[in-house]
């Protein structure tokens, strides 16, 4: 049993550099949270607040558990619309830490939808269900060029037909927000701002985000990622914006992708969109290929698959899309 000497609430500024210290000792020496202070600051300063959950046993941090609320990247939205990053205990954290770390964010926060994706085992996957989330598999969709493959071995013949549907262009930071406001249905709920201060705004990563069109109505919104490993290139697709069935008018753009950077891959990490659509797209499911590698690891290359789950609480009637670049999916491990 939690005794008195046990405390738990939301951190401050003032607790910044004992949550790296705490990374550090208890997760991973050198990943960037314990490392670059302007990053960690970057990714969980909002106004004063830390947006950690902090569980303390005698004044010492023994849990963690991080979290973005969409309001992070656009003051305007919600806090109450959460995606869970990391969660850390230490080997003195009493028993039921994890738990009381998640109770904590429940008791400051009227939670509207949260949501979590990882590398989970069968651990971690129980606990999310004991929490009240429905687990899901991330659905993992890819393309790849007609080329001479460097990092990757295709152990598949492998056919691709993308039709020239939609027009796209790159949208700059200066662009006006208005004309984009319809595209905002899903949840997490998402802004041009948002997109702006999460993707192009970001201190370290290099996003593109465009602008996608059919008969001069704008549709939707993707963000990419362009990857160089080993003088090759990867493209990751990380964010979608607008009414789902639209995800079909983005094969122009994918072709321009694929003859423009020729890359080893561009994939496609998600869950909300029905498979019939991404398939129409002219993508393949990387579920019917398990030979096929395309690393989710690239920064180092570890070339070996992972199985993605995200797990959500939400209403039954919430429309909700899980993308790659929510929460800190994509987000850098090293210096």
């Amino acid at each position: 049993m939690i005794n008195q000497k046990i405390n738990s609430y939301i951190g401050n500024i003032s607790d910044c550099a004992d949550v790296q210290k705490f990374i550090k000792k208890y997760w991973k020496k050198k990943h960037i949270l314990a490392q670059n202070k302007e990053f960690f600051k970057w990714q969980y300063i909002q106004d004063k607040r830390l947006n950690f959950s902090i569980v303390k046993k005698n004044k010492t941090i023994v849990g963690i558990m991080g979290f973005i609320p969409q309001k992070k990247f656009d003051c305007k939205l919600s806090d109450n619309q959460i995606t869970l990053t990391l969660s850390v205990t230490s080997k003195n954290a009493p028993p039921g830490t994890l738990f009381r770390l998640f109770s904590t964010l429940q008791e400051n926060f009227p939670i509207d939808f949260v949501s979590s994706s990882g590398n989970w085992d069968s651990g971690i996957i129980n606990y999310n269900k004991s929490l009240g989330f429905k687990i899901r598999e991330m659905d993992h969709f890819f393309v790849l060029p007609n080329k001479k493959f460097k990092l990757i071995k295709i152990p598949y013949k492998l056919k691709f037909n993308i039709k020239n549907i939609g027009k796209f262009r790159l949208i700059k930071k200066k662009d006006a927000k208005k004309k984009y406001k319809h595209l905002f249905v899903n949840k997490p709920q998402k802004s041009f701002k948002f997109l702006i201060n999460r993707y192009l705004n970001h201190p370290i990563f290099n996003y593109e985000i465009y602008e996608i069109k059919n008969n001069r109505k704008i549709l939707c919104l993707l963000v990419i990622r362009i990857i160089k490993v080993k003088n090759e290139n990867i493209i990751k697709i990380v964010d979608y914006q607008g009414e789902k069935n639209n995800i079909v008018y983005c094969g122009s753009l994918f072709n321009y992708l694929l003859q423009t950077h020729n890359p080893e891959f561009i994939d496609f990490v998600s869950n909300g969109f029905p498979k019939n659509l991404l398939y129409k797209l002219g993508l393949k499911s990387k579920k019917k290929y398990p030979k096929l590698i395309l690393p989710d690891y690239v920064n180092p290359w570890i070339l070996k698959n992972i199985e993605i789950k995200c797990g959500t609480i939400s209403n039954k009637k919430d429309i909700f899309l899980i993308m790659r670049g929510d929460g800190d999916r994509d987000s850098p491990n090293r210096i």
